[in-house]
């Protein structure tokens, strides 16, 4: 239990390239991971439990994917990692807002929208207005805690 901690507490660093992700995916072992992504490894040559593994990669590969999306954005980003609150009371985080109030959320290999996601992008579509929240949110611009009507959302996948 304490090796898992230790792997779920790990994360993925976003200057990792393709080469090196494919890399942490092909190597299930914690120090093969983590010296994939630009770490020491420190895991003594343990291996990581196969599920443990599998989330280290799963999360490197996001944060790739993250951070080709903001690439491509490039100037467009007004912020990242926004909190809201949709219709039905769900909190959920979008990847991307862009300065024209459009979200881009970033999905790579099979991964699919959260429920929260999903309610999200059905209330910007209905034009719902939304309720940002936090300091993210604040950031970018927004009032936190004051619904808002957003103009569009994308899901780009990079991969």
């Amino acid at each position: 239990m304490k090796c898992l901690k230790k792997v779920l507490a790990w994360r993925a660093v976003p200057h990792m390239s393709r080469e090196n992700l494919t890399a942490a995916n092909d190597n299930s072992s914690l120090g093969g991971i983590a010296s994939a992504a630009g770490g020491t490894g420190g895991g003594g040559g343990a291996q990581a439990p196969p599920v443990a593994a599998g989330i280290l990669a799963n999360a490197a590969q996001g944060r790739l994917g993250e951070a080709m999306t903001s690439a491509t954005l490039g100037d467009s980003v007004a912020g990242s990692q926004i909190s809201f609150i949709t219709s039905t009371g769900a909190r959920t985080r979008a990847d991307f807002l862009t300065n024209d109030l459009g979200i881009v959320e970033t999905k790579t290999g099979g991964a699919t929208l959260t429920v929260g996601q999903q309610q999200l992008r059905a209330d910007i579509l209905a034009g719902v207005p939304v309720t940002p929240v936090g300091q993210n949110a604040a950031n970018a611009g927004l009032a936190p805690g004051q619904p808002i009507l957003l103009n569009s959302y994308q899901v780009d996948r990079p991969f």
